[in-house]
């Protein structure tokens, strides 16, 4: 039985390398288990939608050919929850172009999600946006002089076309090229990105691969955007990278009816992966009763990744003592933060506008001491230094990379 923590990669020894960038890794997948099922999509109705290795990879392909034309240069994706925005992202790659992902404009309070997208083009200076049919329309029309001028290309049309996406070659790449450009989440006046490459994207997957214990029988669900970093990496990257399937929802749905993210972890059954920022564990308590709990099966959720700070350890407790009943293990908690731009960095002159920092990986595994404990993993030069924080009080971000707590002790 292959142990938790091996690579998830059918026919290879669990020492062998893993690709240098996120193209090889499709490509590999497709070629291995072509007809597995990477990603599947609860949508709020109909039913669950499905996209193996092998048609992610012909779909890439399709989309690649489109973006022939744009290699080195920016393409925003601005796409609602689904498949397309996958199969999207990874015809930039093919094409060797950056991916810039960006949440769609709210058709609510458009005065609060034009002003950030906007920001992003400015920033970014894409030469296209990828979106679906359905929303290319609107895309055209947008009050937004920055996006109402560029090519807007609808992908999931592009993505049905057969005529030389099978033979099609992707670009060639290298872990040093950049594969995306990543915004923080706040407001247009604060905005900050990091160029990400595809060296940055594997060696992070690779680590939180050994870090969550995954192995290819791991299986995922996440409601987190694909525009934010947490459901980038966590929900798109890392299912692949460990080639087990993941199951993806709408972040609206969850956030109405935080119960059906647990349903959906429950109906799976193998479900072993999920998470999201403290407000989703909060909401969960809250919305939920006894007897709806009672009815869920938790038992196989083993990683359940709790980032996005404030982490706070009162939440931590409140939801494993309520979901006790259902088979949830407090042991499940791994609080953890993800890519963040530091303040007051200077940008690269020969890259992209956006700020261009290293990307680590900051794990912390809860403990059941008391008070509550956190071990806090630090990368240095490719070593894992550890620290470890007594907490009695909220867990945020302190300076230097480290965590800190209300009278807070340090050890090596």
């Amino acid at each position: 039985m292959r142990q938790p923590g091996q690579l998830g990669q059918l026919g290879q020894s669990p020492r062998t390398a893993a690709p240098s960038t996120a193209v090889s890794l499709l490509r590999m997948r497709a070629r291995q288990q072509p007809h597995r099922i990477g990603y599947a999509f609860v949508p709020e109705e109909g039913r669950e939608l499905e996209l193996s290795y092998a048609e992610l990879d012909r779909q890439a392909r399709a989309i690649s050919c489109v973006l022939a034309g744009l290699r080195g240069q920016a393409a925003l994706l601005v796409y609602p929850p689904g498949l397309d925005y996958i199969a999207a992202f990874f015809g930039c790659l093919y094409a060797g172009v950056i991916a810039v992902s960006a949440p769609p404009p709210d058709r609510v309070r458009p005065d609060r999600s034009l002003p950030r997208l906007a920001a992003i083009v400015r920033d970014a200076a894409p030469s296209a946006v990828l979106t679906t049919a359905a929303m290319s329309g609107a895309a055209r029309f947008l009050p937004a002089p920055e996006l109402s001028r560029l090519r807007v290309i609808a992908s999931d049309e592009a993505a049905t076309g057969e005529a030389g996406a099978r033979e099609t070659v992707p670009a060639s790449v290298s872990a040093d090229s950049v594969a995306l450009l990543q915004y923080t989440s706040g407001s247009a006046a604060d905005l900050k990105g990091v160029a990400v490459t595809h060296g940055n994207l594997m060696s992070n997957s690779e680590r939180i691969f050994r870090l969550f214990g995954h192995c290819d029988q791991s299986r995922g669900v996440s409601w987190l955007p694909p525009y934010h970093d947490m459901g980038l990496i966590g929900g798109v990257i890392q299912p692949l990278f460990g080639g087990f399937p993941v199951t993806l929802m709408s972040p609206a749905d969850i956030l109405h009816r935080p119960l059906k993210w647990l349903q959906e972890i429950s109906r799976t059954g193998a479900a072993t992966t999920s998470g999201g920022p403290n407000l989703c564990y909060d909401l969960c308590v809250r919305k939920t009763t006894a007897r709806e709990r009672e009815r869920l099966d938790l038992s196989n959720w083993r990683v359940a990744f709790h980032g996005s700070p404030p982490l706070r350890a009162a939440t931590m407790e409140g939801f494993a003592a309520a979901f006790a009943s259902a088979g949830f293990r407090r042991e499940a908690f791994h609080p953890c933060h993800g890519l963040a731009v530091r303040r007051g960095e200077r940008r690269s002159a020969d890259a992209p506008r956006s700020s261009q920092v290293p990307c680590e990986v900051h794990a912390l595994e809860s403990s059941p001491a008391r008070p509550p404990a956190v071990r806090h993993y630090r990368w240095v030069r490719g070593s894992r230094v550890p620290t470890r924080a007594v907490l009695t009080a909220d867990l945020f971000p302190g300076e230097h990379g480290r965590w800190s707590a209300a009278r807070p002790r340090w050890e090596s």
